[in-house]
């Protein structure tokens, strides 16, 4: 029975930890203050496709009346992921507290 209790505890922690590492990565693509797009990086791809042409492939009107020649000098980007260290830190933290009161629990009625 503790066996059972227990392993549905990790099951259930692992399953959480598994959901929380899903960051997820943008690139923010900028022609001008008021006209910019912000497009989801696939599984894989990492901040160095965060470049003009990537923009430019994405959007070819981003920069309006300008040829591409001209867009890619124009174009500004920035690589993020909406996810930071302290978010990780506070799901940790409470998954753990969680799962030892749990453990503490259900070892208190065997003990």
């Amino acid at each position: 029975m503790l066996f059972r209790h227990l392993f549905s505890i990790l099951l259930t922690g692992a399953i959480s930890l598994h959901l929380v590492e899903g960051y997820t990565t943008y690139c923010k693509c900028q022609c001008d203050e008021k006209n910019y797009s912000i497009y989801e990086l696939q599984e894989g791809e990492t901040c160095k496709v965060c470049n003009a042409d990537f923009c430019i492939d994405k959007n070819e009107n981003l920069c309006h009346q300008k040829t591409i020649e001209e867009s890619r000098r124009a174009i500004t980007t920035l690589c993020f992921q909406r996810e930071s260290t302290r978010d990780k830190l506070v799901v940790y933290g409470f998954l753990t507290i969680i799962a030892t009161l749990l453990v503490f629990i259900i070892a208190r009625r065997y003990l």
